[in-house]
């Protein structure tokens, strides 16, 4: 059990902008299995015995209060709101100014729920070294992260995002932080930009004042929509629920990990597989395929195939939906976001279809199409890149 000698930050700001079509309400407002993710972090929290958290979310969205409430188990979660999203830097400093005593803090991304075994080395590896922690991980793709610049043992620096073929190190930051309260004023001494957290680590480094974390299991990563599924798999864990209230007929298959929640249907001649989601109230009528996917709450899906993909909070949709998820030449799908394209590092994705959507009868969606939240697709059509709501 940890007492708390330390304060506890949990960062769920930032403008998700590159969750589109999630990003309405935040990512950490994102249910999967019942709860917004950020829950379940914060019940890791509390389980390893933390009796307080101050979670950092954005100004306007006051719904993260409404559904994880003031307390989780022990844990007593206060929330203040970021101004603007500026960055980790600023979600950081926003906390501090409302903690009244200057301990030393962990902080975390909302993501972090599987953090539990690795927290207790970060408070140890502090307790020996009395310098600023942060945990590191490996990646093969070093260039799209914060990489840690690393002489033997002895963290020299910090590069976001170095250009690829000229990385410091395979060493990622992956969001998990013990910083002292000297830390905290070094980073708020810094110039205020996009890297001011960056820069601030930077100097702890300089002055030999930070040590590193590494760890062999990965972290759940929640930037782009498709980083969905691998928080999905934790979270099932290998393991099948269907809820008593849920209604599944006698010939649907089911095969493999599947959450069926409350009140959902699973209707005659329907095959769930490869791990699938069905959120509260949510209806999959007759002939539907679903492989590898998450349907919201609500959502009605009459029949037709639905693979490697997400499906938003109160959408309907009509028979003979498809959802194409695999390219002619099986190269990785790209999809766009912001105005470019991204590889999606999978072969096999689907189409995400935000809230409240409407799509017709006899309908289908390209790999790695989005269909904004609101949006309306005609019968017969085949969608591809972005569907916009029409304005």
């Amino acid at each position: 059990m940890i007492k708390n000698s330390y304060q506890v930050v949990v960062l769920a700001g930032g403008a998700s902008s590159r969750f589109f079509p999630f990003n309405t309400d935040g990512k950490a407002v994102f249910r999967l299995m019942g709860r917004p993710l950020v829950w379940y972090t914060l019940n890791g929290l509390s389980k390893l015995g933390i009796e307080s958290a101050t979670v950092v979310r954005p100004k306007e969205n006051a719904e993260l209060e409404n559904v994880t409430g003031p307390k989780i188990g022990q844990l007593k979660v206060n929330y203040v709101s970021q101004e603007k999203p500026k960055g980790q830097a600023d979600a950081i400093l926003t906390a501090y100014k409302n903690i009244k005593n200057p301990d030393p803090a962990l902080i975390l991304n909302f993501q972090h729920f599987t953090a539990a075994s690795i927290i207790p080395k970060v408070l140890n590896l502090f307790e020996k070294s009395g310098k600023s922690v942060l945990v590191s991980t490996k990646t093969d793709k070093p260039w799209k992260y914060g990489i840690l610049n690393i002489d033997g043992k002895k963290v020299t620096g910090v590069v976001e995002k170095p250009q690829k073929g000229s990385e410091p190190s395979n060493q990622r930051i992956v969001g998990i932080y013990l910083l002292t309260p000297e830390a905290i004023k070094m980073i708020a001494s810094r110039p205020e930009n996009e890297y001011q957290l960056e820069d601030g680590l930077n100097e702890l480094a300089s002055q030999d004042k930070l040590v590193h974390l590494q760890i062999d299991k990965p972290l759940a990563s929640v930037k782009y929509p498709w980083d969905l599924f691998a928080i999905k798999d934790m979270l099932l864990d290998g393991k099948q629920y269907i809820d008593k209230s849920a209604f599944v007929h006698k010939s649907a298959i089911i095969e493999g990990p599947c959450w069926i929640g409350p009140n959902a249907v699973v209707g005659a001649f329907c095959l769930l597989r490869k791990g699938v989601i069905l959120e509260e109230g949510v209806q999959a009528e007759r002939y539907l395929e679903i492989k590898n996917s998450i349907i919201g709450n609500n959502s009605h899906v009459h029949s037709g195939f639905i693979g490697d993909s997400v499906i938003g909070q109160n959408c309907r949709i009509g028979a003979g939906f498809i959802t194409a998820n695999r390219r002619f030449d099986r190269r990785d799908i790209l999809v766009e976001v912001k105005g470019e394209k991204v590889d999606s590092g999978t072969s096999s994705l689907g189409v995400f279809v935000g809230n409240s959507v409407h799509i017709g009868i006899h309908c289908g969606a390209m790999p790695g199409t989005i269909i904004e939240s609101g949006a309306t697709v005609m019968p017969g059509e085949i969608k591809r890149g972005i569907v916009r709501v029409e304005r």
